[in-house]
């Protein structure tokens, strides 16, 4: 009965309302199928007290073209739900039309626990998605997103829930921000009859609930397991100071509180060890000892991109500046981190801004910058810390208000920013050079996109000293075929030298990925260099 359910990649939502159910009740189509139908007209969407999520919901709507009525449950009325599509959001504590709502059906969701007909589960860490009859007017639909507290509400609507299960209904457990198949705990099919809802094909799972610690710290909640109180304490001290190095001084809207998940966890292959939901949550799993992960130069560093993730969250729009790998893009997050995070917040806490001495700061600062986009300053990247350097940072947290509709919807395409930000400086020169330069990854583009040729670089190497040195060769691609060898080095891509010319070197790239050409690359081995022409594979 149930189709794709619940959580398409931009879609969500709330909830339904109670009253009495009418006698002939159209059964439930399916999350996923009656919420793209609510979509096609103006839905009604009422939220507890989440007014920021539901103005994220609208906000996002929006941009898709897409109008919905955005209402309180304390001042909807009753003629608007009779004559609406309800979309309703929120906790049984602040919604009153959630409990209404399931009040007839065999689903319950309190601040404690779950109930699915018989089966019941406790924990504080659930969220409930459904499909349910209009509670007042049969033509209507009634979509459900409920969660048992105003916490895990964050990312419901914009995140991957449910999209990968054929349901009716969902209930499952935030583990951390991403949706995986084992978080579920119940879902199925509801049936609707005369005497309202019952149950039809059930799935039950068994995934208990994480027990963390939890300390707030400004705008900081973090939820934790391994680590002792005070270093619990130091890192939530430190991600504040991220966050309020973006607030403070460019102006940028950050979260009013961030929910940052750490704790100690096995990590398959399949899964993300350290995450944002682009929103206002991160986590990071912590898969070594505590000691050896404190001590990391990465652990600090991986905190500030993923707050520069929280801040921006930028996609490349157009396909043809696209990798084939991904529609992320880097720029904003190496500028970000690498040339005001990191450097701004070592100046704010200095060296007990972490739980042991790490000396993060001196490698991967402003100097990993400047060795990285070394040669390419035809990429945003560059763009941007130039404009901050001549227009300061002001403008770049204007700007970025004005297109993540004051930071309530951070995915946005990197090009569209890019060109309001150089308009907005006035400058036709870096209008000009912003029309003309690439959105650019440089760690994809030399990483990602050698993929299509059969071979992949060594990364330390490639971050740590921007050389590009062979690791490994596909046997039988066109690289093995020249004689390509691990140890070997890449040091010119079609004329382009890779230690002053980057940026050239990953546009010539990509244009000849996606016309599945070909590449000349000069590649040294011990103290010579020889030339090659290799054929891009086909995806």
């Amino acid at each position: 009965m149930g189709q794709d359910a619940i959580l398409r990649h931009t879609r969500a939502a709330g909830l339904a309302f109670g009253a009495l159910l009418i006698l002939t009740i159209p059964a439930p189509a399916g999350v996923g199928e009656d919420l793209d139908a609510a979509l096609e007209g103006v839905p009604l969407l009422v939220y507890g007290s989440s007014s920021r999520e539901a103005d994220a919901v609208s906000a996002d709507l929006g941009v898709e073209g897409i109008r919905a009525r955005v209402v309180s449950a304390g001042e909807v009325t009753e003629e608007d739900i009779a004559s609406s599509d309800l979309l309703i959001f929120g906790t049984p504590d602040t919604n009153p039309l959630i409990p209404r709502c399931l009040d007839r059906t065999p689903l319950r969701l309190t601040a404690t626990s779950v109930t699915v007909g018989d089966s019941s589960y406790r924990g504080s860490d659930i969220r409930l998605a459904a499909t349910l009859p209009h509670p007042v007017n049969p033509d209507r639909r009634c979509i459900l997103y409920a969660a048992q507290q105003e916490e895990l509400l964050s990312g419901i609507f914009f995140g991957y829930g449910a999209s990968y299960v054929r349901a009716d209904f969902l209930t499952y457990r935030k583990s951390d921000g991403l949706y995986y198949p084992d978080d579920r705990l119940a879902y199925g099919e509801l049936v609707a009859g005369r005497d309202g809802v019952t149950l039809g094909d059930v799935t039950y799972g068994s995934k208990p609930p994480r027990q963390l610690a939890e300390i707030a710290v400004g705008a900081v909640r973090l939820y934790y397991d391994t680590f002792d109180l005070e270093e619990a304490r130091i890192i939530a001290r430190y991600v504040d100071a991220l966050r309020g190095v973006a607030a403070d001084e460019f102006g940028i809207p950050m979260p009013e509180t961030i929910h940052v998940y750490l704790y100690s966890a096995a990590v398959p292959d399949t899964r993300v060890r350290m995450y944002t939901d682009a929103w206002n949550t991160f986590w990071s799993k912590v898969t070594k000892p505590k000691d050896e992960f404190l001590s990391s130069e990465m652990a600090p560093v991986a905190f500030a991109h993923e707050v520069a993730r929280l801040a921006f969250q930028p996609v490349v729009g157009d396909p043809e500046k696209r990798h084939p790998y991904s529609g992320y893009n880097d720029d904003w997050s190496h500028y970000f981190q690498f040339t005001v995070l990191v450097p701004s917040v070592w100046e704010r806490l200095g060296p007990g801004s972490w739980p042991v001495e790490n000396d993060f700061h001196e490698t991967w600062g402003r100097s990993r910058f400047d060795r990285l986009y070394r040669g390419a300053s035809d990429t945003y990247a560059a763009l941007l810390l130039e404009i901050e350097n001549t227009y300061g940072r002001r403008i770049i947290g204007r700007t970025l208000s004005e297109v993540t509709h004051d930071g309530i919807r951070r995915n946005v395409a990197i090009e569209e920013y890019m060109e309001k930000l150089a308009a907005a400086t006035g400058d036709a020169s870096m209008m000009r050079r912003v029309a003309g330069s690439l959105p650019s990854t440089l760690e994809w583009s030399t990483n990602k996109r050698m993929e299509p040729l059969g071979c992949l670089p060594r990364l330390e190497q490639m971050i740590d000293d921007h050389e590009f040195v062979v690791d490994s060769v596909t046997p039988g691609s066109d690289v093995d075929r020249v004689g390509m060898r691990p140890g070997d080095e890449i040091v010119a891509i079609n004329g382009f030298d890779l230690a002053t010319a980057k940026g050239r070197a990953h546009r010539s790239m990509l244009e000849a990925i996606h016309a599945d050409g070909s590449l000349e690359l000069a590649v040294r081995r011990d103290t010579g260099t020889r030339e090659c022409k290799v054929k891009i594979r086909q995806r």
